[in-house]
């Protein structure tokens, strides 16, 4: 991996990381812990809502390509589709 991270790298980073689905703001949490933030390419003001996008965009636009999914709704949720069973 680079020394720079794009927030879908940051992003299948932290879920690979975990046992269970995470909301974005759980991956943004897990990520300023282990000072993922530091390591991203570009940051703006919003930080989370650009995760959440990146992630949506990301499912929508690969579709069954995509690395994620959605888990669940309320709370909505994320996961690695490898890992999906």
């Amino acid at each position: 991996m680079s020394s720079k991270l794009s927030y879908k790298e940051l992003t299948l980073e932290i879920l690979k990381q975990s046992d269970r689905p995470l909301s974005v703001n759980e991956i943004w949490q897990k990520a300023l812990e282990q000072g993922l933030d530091k390591k991203l390419s570009s940051i703006g003001q919003t930080p989370i809502a650009t995760l959440g996008a990146r992630i949506y965009v990301d499912i929508k636009e690969l579709q069954h390509n995509s690395l994620f999914i959605k888990a669940s709704q309320k709370p909505t949720t994320f996961w690695l589709k490898e890992r999906e069973n």
